[in-house]
């Protein structure tokens, strides 16, 4: 595969696979991002829960397309730090571990979401 640094966040195509896929396929990494604020939007335009896009994720991984995944959170208001009330920077790690387990995503395709794939999207780190 082509090394591409280019990296496509999917909100709000969280269940289009097939969009997703043919991304990935021609070397972009697709992130998933807006987990813990699906409370901040109205019903019209509502992210999923947590489990529907960790269910897309893992068809991604399914179909070997592991390492172009990327996931991530959103903290950009006070009264998302913990501090406050909110979720913070954890939650990715701590909150989300039971429904990594209920879709099967394992500790080392974690890993290389959470740590190989951004080392070779950001080669500095």
């Amino acid at each position: 595969m082509k090394k591409n640094r280019c990296a496509a966040r999917l909100n709000p195509s969280w269940f289009d696979l097939e969009y997703q896929a043919s991304l990935a396929r021609r070397g972009a990494y697709i992130e998933f991002d807006m987990f813990g604020i699906n409370h901040f939007y109205p019903p019209d335009r509502a992210s999923p829960d947590e489990i529907g896009p960790l269910k897309t994720v893992a068809e991604h991984i399914e179909a070997e397309l592991i390492d172009r995944l990327l996931l991530s959170q959103d903290v950009y208001l006070k009264m998302m730090f913990r501090k406050f009330g909110g979720l913070g920077y954890v939650h990715l790690f701590t909150n989300l571990a039971p429904y990594f387990q209920q879709v099967e995503i394992t500790q080392n395709q974690l890993d290389t979401i959470f740590i190989e794939n951004p080392r070779h999207l950001l080669p500095f780190i």
